[in-house]
């Protein structure tokens, strides 16, 4: 045991020593990315288990990314999934962790890799977090503390470009389309104001712009955690009116149809679930193959509400502990998706092209016909 722990002490002073720190300091939790058998394959199987062997467990609350697997690797993921619940990690896995009934406030100290996850945490819930690799977020996780830099520095979270928006109206696919196009175009921290974004519409909006760039908060006018603090600094303004988004989604919205329509990138929420339900209440069945992807608390929640026969009952697909780009969708060459993040990573990855729509759009348009 005591050299493992020597390990995880010495990556963790690596770390600090490469941003010019070596001040520790304690994390209320933490979440791990790399849990799929496609990315750490049998080298990071083995080191799980080694790690494991050696009776090791985390000392914080802990979460864990979801896995995604070809046809045939089902038992190989599933040993990853026994090893870090092994380690103490919650037994759900998920890339939406702010939704986990869990006790985290505004200043509390994580180590979370996932950067979907990281810009909500530290955006919404004003957490304070970096940008962890699944490596370093496991080290603290075992050890209980972090390096003292970047994003857990006040300093460091401090807004440096002024956004307004000259429209009013937005949904997923827009808020998704500014986040990727504030990562990729402007790619320094904003403020951004002019429009009123609700919790999930954000998230697609950081889930973009962490897709884009390597930038892990956001300040929203009304929304966000510290948005009174950070609009009292000096910025530079700019002006948005829409036609910004057009290259975007030319860029990433790369045909007109699907043969199904992908939802949950990242996780869906309660609220989702539960609209989706609603808004396909009326119809006896869908008339495009759906899949929807979300954590096991949240299906929990929606099927003690009864929202989940719902959905079934509709031709919904519903899957828990796996991400969009996995063995469910390996044939599909085009999709319907509301999520820049998926669209990206669908044709980036898996070869497979997106036409972005609104979740109300692919309600309307697609899925009631």
């Amino acid at each position: 045991m005591g050299e493992w722990i020597n390990k995880f002490k010495k990556l963790l002073c690596a770390l600090g020593e490469a941003n010019e720190t070596e001040k520790m300091i304690p994390i209320k939790g933490a979440h791990i990315s790399g849990v799929s058998y496609r990315n750490i394959g049998d080298v990071g199987r083995e080191f799980l288990y080694d790690v494991v062997s050696e009776g090791l467990k985390v000392r914080v609350h802990t979460t864990c990314n979801p896995g995604y697997t070809k046809e045939g690797e089902e038992d190989l993921q599933d040993r990853i999934y026994h090893n870090f619940i092994m380690l103490g990690c919650e037994e759900s896995f998920t890339c939406t962790p702010y939704y986990l009934n869990r006790k985290i406030k505004c200043g509390d100290v994580l180590s979370w890799a996932e950067s979907s996850a990281v810009v909500y945490a530290n955006s919404v819930l004003g957490v304070r977090t970096n940008r962890e690799s699944g490596i370093t977020a496991l080290a603290s996780a075992i050890l209980g503390y972090t390096p003292l830099y970047g994003l857990l520095r006040s300093e460091e979270r401090r807004p440096w470009v002024r956004i307004k928006i000259k429209w009013r109206d937005i949904d997923e696919k827009k808020a998704g389309l500014l986040g990727y196009y504030i990562g990729e175009k402007i790619g320094r921290v904003p403020f951004i104001e002019g429009i009123l974004l609700t919790e999930e519409e954000f998230k697609y909006l950081g889930a973009a712009i962490a897709t884009a760039s390597d930038i892990s908060i956001v300040h929203v006018k009304g929304l966000t955690k510290e948005h009174k603090w950070a609009s009292k600094y000096e910025m530079h303004t700019i002006e948005m009116k829409g036609e910004e988004l057009r290259e975007v989604e030319e860029k990433l919205s790369q045909t007109e149809g699907g043969e199904a329509v992908i939802l949950g990138c990242p996780h869906l929420s309660f609220n989702e679930l539960r609209e989706i339900a609603e808004a396909t209440s009326q119809i006896r069945r869908v008339k495009k193959r759906a899949l929807l992807f979300t954590s096991r608390a949240v299906y929990s929640t929606a099927l003690s509400m009864g929202y989940i026969e719902k959905l079934r009952r509709k031709g919904f697909e519903i899957y828990t502990d796996s991400c969009v780009m996995c063995k469910y969708v390996e044939e599909l060459e085009e999709v319907y998706t509301n999520s820049v993040k998926a669209a990206f990573y669908l044709y980036n990855r898996m070869g497979i092209r997106s036409c972005l729509k609104s979740t109300r759009e692919i309600i309307q348009e697609v899925l009631l016909g």
